[in-house]
């Protein structure tokens, strides 16, 4: 499951230093059915199941203080959000504003 998320996402081509990519994998590797368990949870809490929208994930980065230890403001994740479903619109059919969970991890990478 997880390599279908790694190909379907962007992370190989934001990555490009191997030995980035290598600690990468063995993070997602070590973590994914954490993630995957996070992204299920805040997907039933969604209004756009089987999706994560884009409210829900605010919220997500609001309550685990992405925007204050992050040192990220909300406007910076808006950006990243809306590149993230963009660069993945041939694989989405009709929301552009829901995350998948491959676009999940996707945005986690780039916001850590």
């Amino acid at each position: 499951m997880l390599n279908k998320d790694i190909a379907n996402s962007m992370i190989p081509r934001i990555v490009n230093q191997d030995s980035v990519m290598a600690l990468l994998w063995d993070t997602l590797v070590a973590n994914f059915r954490q993630i995957k368990n996070l992204y299920d949870h805040l997907v039933l809490d969604s209004d756009k199941v089987p999706y994560l929208s884009y409210d829900r994930f605010i919220d997500f980065c609001y309550k685990t203080k992405v925007f204050e230890q992050g040192g990220l403001n909300p406007i910076t994740v808006d950006r990243i959000f809306g590149q993230t479903t963009y660069l993945n619109r041939e694989i989405k059919q009709k929301e552009n504003r829901v995350l998948h969970r491959f676009e999940f991890l996707e945005i986690l990478c780039k916001i850590a």
